[in-house]
């Protein structure tokens, strides 16, 4: 893993995976909050970039509520509100309707 710093607002922190894929992580170097990952195939072309943005503090913990995901093959955007993390569940979260049917 290398880390590089940017022009001074950003650190860059590159990962290489045994298979020779690049991924590129781009953080905030005032609140330390990645702002976008990139990854790149051996040949170094870009084959994802995920962007993250909008971050707000939930339950203490700073979670992006805009992700947007790009490839070559299309795009997916996901705008996220009244976000709750590790909430507890309510007793009966994992018990199956009446209903249901048990497949072996």
């Amino acid at each position: 893993m290398t880390t590089k710093r940017g022009d001074g607002k950003w650190l860059s922190v590159r990962r290489s995976i045994p298979d020779g894929r690049t991924i590129l992580c781009r953080v905030d170097r005032a609140t330390l909050t990645p702002r976008q990952y990139e990854m790149r195939d051996p040949q170094g072309a870009l084959r994802l970039r995920l962007s993250l943005g909008h971050y707000q503090l939930v339950n203490g913990t700073p979670w992006p509520t805009t992700l947007n995901a790009r490839s070559r093959d299309g795009r997916i955007d996901i705008h996220l509100k009244d976000v709750e993390l590790n909430q507890d569940l309510p007793p009966n979260a994992f018990k199956p309707p009446r209903r249901a049917e048990k497949y072996e």
